[in-house]
């Protein structure tokens, strides 16, 4: 899988609900690690991605969902 396919797969994914890392290694089937560094940590940075808990980034619990476009 490609990264565009993976961001792309991330995003469906995460429209919606909030999904761990925990499940996002699940259920893409690639390494937690590997998905933050590369994936969730830019996402989150850029605005795709939003944190259940943004005030306590490191929160045990943390979980990410796709971040709505505004105006819609």
């Amino acid at each position: 899988r490609n990264p565009e396919q993976t961001r792309a797969a991330i995003l469906d994914l995460c429209r919606d609900r909030y999904l761990s890392l925990r499940q996002l290694s699940h259920l893409l089937e690639r390494q937690q690690e590997t998905l933050r560094e590369g994936f969730i940590t830019p996402m989150v940075n850029e605005g795709a991605l939003e944190l259940r808990y943004p005030e306590s980034p490191t929160h045990p619990e943390q979980a990410y969902r796709t971040r709505r476009a505004s105006g819609t």
